[in-house]
């Protein structure tokens, strides 16, 4: 059942792309932050943020961990 939700939630996702790249650029900006500084936060490379931000690139995991880490700052 785990397994199709996430599927479910992946395919939500990448169905709002631009939305989700907006809203890590927005988030990032708001809490006045770098790329290079969010990418050190959570783990990251600074061209996995960058992928993230510009093209919505990226695993499910990655995705959930830059919203933790926004979310928790």
């Amino acid at each position: 059942m785990f397994g199709y939700m996430k599927l479910y939630i992946l395919s939500l996702v990448f169905q709002n792309k631009k939305t989700i790249m907006e809203s890590i650029k927005e988030l990032r900006k708001q809490k006045g932050i770098t790329q290079e500084k969010l990418a050190q936060l959570c783990g990251l490379t600074t061209v996995t943020i960058n992928r993230a931000e510009k093209s919505g690139k990226m695993r499910l995991t990655t995705y959930e961990t830059i919203i933790n880490t926004l979310k928790s700052l």
